[in-house]
């Protein structure tokens, strides 16, 4: 969505344009933030950053969690009433003080500002930095893996990287405020190559039971076919884990497709650990021996 479909604008520049007080309070306009109007009533977080856009001043930028938004970051849900927008400012330069705004002052030193959709937004290396108290340390490591992702195959509206390894360790580097010791230690488990939030969860899940590293969206090929593209690949051990987002089959030729593929890996010695929702959360436990089971009974040993 973008402002012209939520009709966002000041009450300023509208009292400038002839409008009256009366029209202003209309009920058919929403009323976001304190001087801005809306014809269509922001509901998301994206929604809610785009309806601020007329309001920044010279020198503000969106940062924190909106500037995640605005890289399409992966994060926890929220609701609007706990989620507000993040507006930065340059020192000596003063943030915005109103109701729905967090308000920050950094350090040019530290960030840059670039433009994403459009609007001024700190860039993708700086944004993770300021994540490092916001976030959970599995969301901290899928916000990095986000950024960092190399595609199998690029979108030319949005080309991938936003960032690379060695933008963020430079910038983390000096940096030494708040969250610094947790930023470094889920920098150290990146990839370049997770797809999916959930996908980082369950590595993440693996790594801290001290099982192997895997392999992230490797190919598995058999006597030089290509038979599947797989999540988290232990290669040595032919384990695949898996997670599956999806709680019922959405077609008969998918199902078909699936099943084709789990069959050849089990033809070419493959065990695949297959993790649904749950799996991630209070049957976490049991994904983890499932995994360290297929793993055992392919001759890996603790």
């Amino acid at each position: 969505m973008t402002d012209i479909e939520l009709g966002a604008f000041t009450r300023r520049a509208a009292l400038q344009g002839g409008a009256t007080d009366g029209e202003l309070r209309s009920p058919r306009l929403a009323n976001p933030f304190h001087g801005v109007r809306t014809r269509v009533a922001p509901v998301t977080h994206l929604e809610r950053t785009l309806a601020y856009r007329p309001r920044l001043r010279p020198g503000q930028f969106f940062s924190h969690l909106t500037a995640a938004e605005l890289w399409s970051v992966p994060l926890p849900s929220a609701r609007p009433e706990v989620d507000p927008i993040h507006v930065s400012a340059f020192a000596p330069r003063r943030p915005p003080r109103t109701r729905g705004v967090i308000g920050h002052v950094l350090q040019p030193c530290h960030v840059s500002v670039v433009r994403r959709y459009g609007l001024p937004v700190s860039d993708a290396a700086a944004t993770w930095i300021s994540l490092g108290t916001l976030l959970p340390d599995r969301d901290l490591l899928a916000a990095a893996d986000h950024l960092l992702l190399v595609p199998r195959y690029q979108e030319e509206t949005d080309p991938r990287p936003h960032a690379v390894l060695a933008d963020l360790r430079e910038r983390l580097d000096g940096y030494h405020g708040p969250g610094r010791r947790r930023l470094d230690a889920v920098l150290r488990l990146v990839s370049t190559s997770a797809a999916s939030r959930k996908e980082t969860w369950l590595r993440s899940l693996i790594l801290e039971a001290g099982l192997p590293t895997p392999e992230v969206n490797a190919e598995i090929r058999d006597g030089g076919r290509l038979i599947a593209i797989g999540d988290l690949v232990f290669r040595r051990w032919k384990v695949l884990a898996e997670y599956d987002g999806r709680q019922h089959q959405t077609s008969d030729a998918q199902y078909a497709r699936d099943r084709e593929r789990s069959l050849a890996l089990q033809l070419a010695g493959w065990i695949q650990v297959v993790v649904r929702a749950d799996g991630l959360g209070r049957e976490r436990a049991r994904t983890i021996s499932e995994i360290r089971a297929a793993l055992m009974a392919h001759g890996w040993r603790p």
